[in-house]
């Protein structure tokens, strides 16, 4: 059998999704990770994998990045109090929605050579366990993920999230259309030009001094 080392597998399924997305078919759209605790089987390949050997659990999805053009990070955790017995993970699948054969797996994450103990739930010291999967996207340049609401976001993921909404020309449209309309008035300066401001400090609209 070919030896395969840790780290990240496109699955074929995946691989056809791409083409799917590019023809306008569907969105690319991340479902959820699966974690197992087994060996990969000695008549298959990570490419084939359909679920993660002894499956144990899903993870939960907390962020979606893209560190280089044709690559997506997404990163995922499992914490320790939804865990009812302890296990070492060995391999992650990532899956995605396909518009012919709904959720297939996409990428999958071989951790067999340095497996990651999870502890469980009755462990004195909790645990918060962070993989991120990396995943070929080609030419798909917007990406979608269920993200778990009981996830635990980094502060680099917060500010990630503040630097998109700043840069969002739709944001607060209610209030924007308020202000246009003359519904709501906002600070005004000796300067010609203002800038109305959120309490997060975000511009939402320029307004000229009438």
């Amino acid at each position: 059998m070919e030896k395969y080392e840790d780290g990240c597998y496109g699955n074929v399924k995946g691989i056809a999704l791409i083409g799917k997305v590019l023809a306008g078919r569907c969105k690319m759209h991340y479902t959820r990770v699966a974690v197992g605790k087994g060996s990969l089987p000695e008549d298959m390949t990570p490419k084939v994998l359909e679920e993660p050997p002894e499956y144990v659990m899903d993870a939960m999805i907390n962020s979606v990045t893209n560190p280089v053009d044709g690559e997506c990070q997404v990163s995922v955790q499992i914490n320790s109090s939804k865990v009812e017995k302890g296990f070492h993970a060995t391999w992650l699948i990532l899956y995605a929605e396909d518009p012919d054969d709904g959720e297939v797996p996409y990428t999958a994450l071989r951790l067999e050579d340095e497996p990651e103990w999870i502890r469980p739930k009755t462990s004195i010291v909790g645990k918060l366990a962070h993989f991120d999967i990396i995943a070929a996207v080609g030419d798909v340049d917007e990406v979608f993920a269920s993200i778990d609401p009981d996830a635990l976001v980094t502060t680099e993921t917060v500010k990630q999230l503040i630097a998109e909404h700043n840069q969002d020309p739709e944001a607060h449209p209610d209030i924007i259309r308020a202000i246009m309309m003359g519904e709501v008035t906002s600070p005004l300066t000796t300067q010609d030009d203002v800038e109305l401001v959120t309490m997060d400090g975000t511009v939402i609209s320029a307004v000229k001094r009438l």
